[in-house]
């Protein structure tokens, strides 16, 4: 049954893990959706990482409250708008959260924290073998600090979490799964590098807590476990994107709607499989805005390596996307760059930029999109001010003013700007 969010018809549609639609595909019919009549417009509004349905729901009712906002000015006229959300099993990653305390509890609480991330696993890794796999890792904890041979069937534990396969990866190094347990475990080892901007100044002063934790492997072993953990939810978000919202838009709405895409964090992974997902989301029109997008900023490149592009390059060659493309980007976003400061400290690229647009492993949340040679360069805009979008074309939307850090992305700037793009879709 349809409600009301902040003055806009609202329905829900939430997918397993394995894209299946959990919702009574009756409840999820847009059709007399607003005034007993068909919306002209549906905009997909999808969570990133967090881990119940009601921290989803409140992110897009700020949302839902910023677009009525915006709406007088910037709506398209003659247009009826109806939004939809969508709930996926996303687990909340909050690594980055206890990196930010303080320097006693991580010296003193070392094993305990890693035990209890590894307990967390447990919600994400849920098959038997590997509940196995984690039982055994947390046995280990007690001889970690001192024992090589406790250390290096750690790394094959944890590591051992993961299906291996041969697909090209935007986001994941390739040592992740080509080093031996012990080169592995002795990479972790490593302190993460100072996150330097584009212009080259410190986003992160470099003496800061962040870039001083104790080294040693335990600290190695939580990058390892805050790592497999990101990347077991990246491939989710793929897995629901491809395999349930793009087969739920091409069976489940009427062919003259226009979709307009909106993800989040992760969110914004499972919107662009979606777009790019063989056989596309169906003959309509559509935008999408990718609001601190955590995926590989060579998401859309073009030959980004030789002989390889992005993963989700089909949403932007295939033209399923037939509205503007906004991707929003700003050095405010400190838990994408760190996220991918892991990743280029597993393929050993330790210099200063490793969190930056020359990184082969940065972040599309932190540099917009890289190497896309379709993409137009640009800035989030004062709600009320024009923005100059082109249908079909990649818009990288410098966030610094506006954005300040991963999860500040319900702002009226950030409706103005989804709504721009609606109305810039044909």
């Amino acid at each position: 049954m349809a409600r009301d969010l902040e003055g806009f018809p609202y329905l829900e549609a939430e997918f397993a893990a394995n894209g299946r639609l959990l919702t009574e595909p009756a409840a999820t019919d847009v059709s007399g959706l607003v005034n007993r009549r068909t919306p002209t417009d549906l905009i997909m509004l999808v969570h990133g990482w967090n881990n119940t349905a009601t921290v989803a729901r409140e992110l897009y009712r700020e949302l839902a409250r910023s677009l009525r906002a915006a709406a007088p000015r910037t709506a398209p006229a003659g247009r009826t708008i109806a939004l939809y959300g969508v709930l996926w099993p996303s687990a909340k990653w909050d690594w980055f959260e206890r990196l930010t305390g303080t320097l006693d509890a991580l010296d003193a609480r070392h094993g305990t924290e890693l035990g209890i991330r590894l307990d967390g696993l447990r919600e994400v890794f849920t098959a038997p073998e590997q509940r196995e796999r984690l039982a055994a890792a947390r046995a280990l904890l007690p001889d970690l600090e001192r024992s090589s041979t406790a250390q290096r069937e750690f790394v094959a534990l944890v590591r051992g979490l993961l299906p291996t396969h041969d697909a090209p990866d935007d986001d994941a190094p390739d040592q992740l799964f080509a080093l031996d347990d012990d080169d592995l475990a002795e990479q972790l080892t490593h302190r993460l590098p100072p996150m330097a901007d584009q212009r080259g100044d410190f986003a992160v002063p470099a003496d800061s807590l962040l870039w001083n934790l104790a080294g040693g492997f335990l600290e190695g072993a939580r990058r390892l476990v805050d790592f497999v953990a990101y990347y077991e939810m990246k491939e989710r978000a793929g897995t629901v994107g491809r395999d349930g919202l793009a087969r739920f838009l091409r069976g489940q709405v009427p062919g003259g709607v226009r979709v307009h895409l909106v993800g989040h964090s992760f969110g914004a992974r499972l919107v662009s499989a979606a777009a790019a997902a063989s056989g596309g989301i169906g003959a309509r029109a559509c935008s999408m805005t990718l609001l601190q997008g955590a995926f590989s900023h060579f998401g859309f490149a073009s030959n980004y390596l030789p002989g390889r592009d992005g993963l989700f390059r089909p949403a932007v060659t295939s033209k399923v996307v037939t509205g503007p493309l906004l991707i929003t980007h700003t050095r405010n976003d400190q838990l994408v760059s760190i996220a991918y400061g892991i990743a280029s400290q597993l393929a050993g690229q330790t210099g200063a930029d490793a969190f930056g647009p020359a990184s082969r492993y940065g972040g599309i949340g932190a540099n917009g999109a890289q190497n896309t040679p379709e993409v137009a360069q640009g800035t989030l805009l004062a709600a009320g001010r024009a923005y100059n979008l082109h249908p079909g074309v990649p818009h990288n939307l410098n966030a610094d003013a506006f954005i300040t850090n991963h999860s500040a992305v319900t702002g009226r700037e950030v409706a103005h700007a989804i709504l721009s793009g609606v109305a810039a879709t044909p």
